[in-house]
């Protein structure tokens, strides 16, 4: 179910210009953040008539729910990890508006 996610990780990983982190990178992974949190939910707030979605298919299943957790995981040290590079390069421990950003997205 998470086919197309983790494409879209690899392919950022191998994103030459971001491979030490930047904002736009942290910005795309605050977003994938956001998409997997309502991965968790137990029925998605959109659904197409006569098609059944990743909630009704997966959703109940336990291997479905520690694989998101693995993917929260990773996607939330991936964006400690680029914070902290973007303050080291910055000068400091942690980017500016930071906390800010971590609160309004989770």
């Amino acid at each position: 179910p998470f086919y197309l996610v983790k494409a879209l990780m690899n392919s950022l990983q191998e994103y030459e210009p971001w491979k030490n982190g930047t904002p736009e990178k942290v910005r795309v992974f605050f977003g994938m953040l956001q998409l997997f949190c309502s991965y968790h939910q137990s029925n998605f707030i959109y659904h197409i008539k006569g098609i059944s979605s990743n909630d009704q298919l997966y959703g109940g299943s336990t291997k479905y729910r520690t694989e998101l957790s693995d993917f929260l995981d990773v996607i939330i040290n991936e964006i400690l990890q680029m914070l902290s590079q973007i303050g080291a390069k910055n000068g400091c421990c942690f980017p500016k508006n930071a906390w800010v950003h971590l609160h309004w997205n989770l």
